[in-house]
């Protein structure tokens, strides 16, 4: 099934500065991390919010007359409690700048960038996410066959050991590249939905980001991957001879795992002895049988001592969070660490839309793209900032399914 592109142009943008401030800002989610050699003292960028900004200030008047819907409304009222809390802390408490800087960041990130999204989406260039995903794609395989970075004056930082990890594309370290890579598999699904991309360019996109993936050599991207695919073979059209094809398929697959474990084990070692950290994990998982290497992984830990660092803070009676942190907190229970309850609420509604989405929507294809939105919504938070532009273009998507199926535009 398919979803027709929009018979009615958004009333909201019609002039060419509007559409070109509007591909303009969807550049911006595309190449995520580059600082243009600017001394910004993070890896999220302000040039989508930035951007963003200016395209809701040209539209105020017609932005009065635009229906948001209830959960909507809730995350513009939210974000800015969450501000005002921290902002309060910082008056009384104390904190350096740039710390407090970094922290509401997040929040004015996840109170535009979705907006501008859900406003200005259908003028978003189906020809400019194809031509970028070739920039990153052309840059990556540069990187992993030269062994140097190239575009390095244009990234905050540099964070790569070749041999262990192949490249990092436009991003700081190999496994946010990984993660920007993902990010082009679900849009490309997205202008498939609206029939915008030919069969062949979709396949050669989705070639592209696996590729991508792959040279990372990063876990998170590997595992990002997996998830991808099964909710992908999960939510693909049934049908009796898909359904006893894919049965068989597993079968054999079981058995020949049964019948040649020994050989397969010898092969896979050898392989992935090419695959640098990627594939000292695979080594790792075939010697222990467990998923315990995963577990024990440094980074898996570090991101999962934060999650739990940030759940605690109400539960240790710090109700109103506990303000302007000294070192920068990430995962989608961010809010919590600074803002308590007022941030659980916050995060509690943005995991919520999704869900109310899915449960309105009359279209199945699109209750389908929401559910995998929401599942990879989940999966990037749990490591990646809240402040990085696209996970509030994941929102933004999810905002806009709303939209296309009041269109009524799907074609089986």
């Amino acid at each position: 099934m398919q979803v027709k592109s929009l018979t009615q142009r958004t009333t909201i943008v019609r002039s060419k500065l509007g559409i070109f401030l509007a591909n303009l800002f969807f550049l911006t989610i595309l190449f995520p991390y580059v600082s243009f050699g600017l001394p910004v003292p993070s890896d999220s960028q302000p040039w989508a919010v930035l951007v963003g900004f200016t395209l809701l200030l040209l539209n105020i008047p017609r932005l009065k007359s635009y229906k948001f819907r209830p959960t909507e409304v809730a995350l513009i009222i939210l974000p800015t409690m969450c501000v005002l809390i921290v902002s309060a802390f910082f008056l009384c408490e104390g904190g350096t700048s740039v710390m407090y800087l970094r922290t509401i960041f997040k929040y004015v990130n996840l109170f535009l960038v979705p907006y501008v999204t859900l406003l200005y989406v259908n003028e978003f260039s189906v020809r400019l996410f194809v031509l970028s995903v070739w920039i990153w794609g052309t840059v990556v395989i540069g990187q992993a066959l030269s062994g140097n970075i190239l575009v390095g004056f244009l990234l905050p930082r540099e964070s790569i050991l070749f041999g262990r990890n192949f490249a990092l594309g436009f991003a700081p370290e190999p496994a946010y590249m990984a993660k920007v890579a993902v990010l082009f598999l679900l849009l490309t699904d997205y202008f498939a939905l609206e029939a915008k991309l030919s069969r062949l360019s979709t396949l050669l996109l989705r070639v592209m980001c696996v590729i991508m993936i792959f040279l990372s050599a990063s876990l998170t991207g590997f595992l990002l991957l997996i998830a991808y695919v099964l909710i992908a073979l999960f939510l693909r059209k049934k049908s009796v001879l898909r359904g006893l094809i894919l049965a068989i398929t597993i079968l054999l697959v079981f058995l020949a795992v049964m019948l040649f474990e020994e050989e397969i084990a010898n092969f896979v070692l050898e392989f992935s002895s090419k695959l640098g950290k990627l594939g000292d994990n695979i080594r790792a998982l075939i010697e222990y049988k467990t998923l315990l290497p995963l577990l024990l992984d440094p980074s898996f830990q570090a991101r999962f001592g934060g999650f739990l660092s940030n759940v605690q803070v109400i539960k240790s009676g710090h109700i109103f969070g506990l303000g302007v942190p000294s070192y920068p907190t990430g995962s989608i229970f961010a809010p919590v660490f600074d803002s308590g309850i007022i941030g659980l609420i916050f995060v509690v509604t943005i995991l919520w839309s999704f869900t109310s989405n899915m449960m309105h929507l009359k279209q199945e294809v699109l209750r389908k793209y929401t559910l995998a939105l929401l599942i990879m919504f989940s999966l990037f938070t749990f490591s990646e900032s809240l402040a990085t532009s696209y996970i509030g273009f994941f929102l933004g998507l999810n905002f806009y399914m709303t939209r296309l199926d009041r269109a009524g535009l799907v074609k089986a």
